[in-house]
């Protein structure tokens, strides 16, 4: 786990797939542990985009685990949740939303685990923010932020990816003098406790400048996105289409502040990233 929050992916996966193997080759393959080394190979698979490696490894996660202890399970409610971040991640709320309920159910039951259920809180969220059910987004993300910090504390790191999606959806309901100190909050403890140029920061920034855009703050929107932007060329590389988020937004930007032979520059790389997907 701390190797994902600091950024260390590929060492991340080496270290879940080593233990992965070395439960797999012993005398006597302990099933429950294997799910779990599962589990924690496809999280790194997830937070580097392999979508269809990370579901694959969840769901045979998944049936170990309903196999050995049913599915009133915390670990299968872990695994739930894994497969409707996937879900998300393509925008698939439809199967999602499901799979969260369901893994929400089991956690409420054990009434323990609270890191766990604040990111089915979260994720929930984020589907309803994508609904643009903004209302229950910020119910359950502020309730994920509640469970984080009675599992971490306040200032932890892990809060601030649920922070910051909190101001987008209070500023995405037209509450801004919400939603700036949140996002604040957020990016300040990113940088306290790994640095500017944490590539967490990266998708933190680029919704920041969003909702500076939205408030047609372009000296606070633009700078903050070509921040975004090079932290996420040094993370994914230049030719990576996971830039396209990030390209989509400063050409778009780049036009509202009547750049438009800057924002045709943009579009170009975008097209040639969009037909490398």
């Amino acid at each position: 786990m701390a190797l994902r929050e600091e950024g260390s992916y590929a060492e991340a996966e080496r270290h879940f797939r080593k233990a992965l193997d070395t439960l797999v080759r012993m005398p006597e393959p302990k099933r429950m542990e294997i799910a779990g080394a599962m589990a924690g190979v496809a999280s790194v698979l997830l937070d580097t985009g392999r979508l269809d490696e990370a579901e694959d490894l969840l769901r045979k996660a998944l049936d170990i685990d309903r196999a050995a202890i049913g599915e009133q399970s915390v670990e299968t409610a872990l695994a739930l949740t894994g497969l409707a971040e996937i879900y998300i991640k393509r925008r698939d709320t439809v199967r999602a939303e499901p799979l969260l309920r369901r893994a929400l159910a089991v956690y409420e039951k054990a009434g323990t685990h609270h890191g766990d259920m604040a990111t089915a809180y979260h994720e929930l969220g984020t589907l309803y923010f994508m609904e643009r059910r903004y209302g229950q987004s910020e119910e359950c993300l502020s309730r994920a932020l509640i469970l984080l910090e009675k599992a971490f504390g306040p200032d932890h790191p892990t809060l601030a990816v649920t922070q910051a999606n909190l101001a987008m959806a209070y500023a995405s309901d037209g509450q801004l003098e919400k939603a700036t100190p949140i996002f604040e909050n957020a990016v300040a403890l990113i940088e306290h406790n790994f640095g500017p140029d944490h590539p967490h920061l990266a998708p933190i920034l680029r919704n920041g400048a969003e909702m500076y855009r939205r408030q047609r703050d372009y000296a606070r929107a633009v700078p903050m996105l070509k921040r975004s932007m090079q932290i996420a060329e040094r993370f994914y590389g230049p030719d990576s289409p996971d830039l396209v988020p990030w390209l989509k937004a400063w050409s778009g930007i780049l036009r509202e502040t009547h750049s438009s032979a800057e924002a045709k520059k943009v579009d170009v790389r975008l097209k040639t990233l969009l037909a490398t997907r």
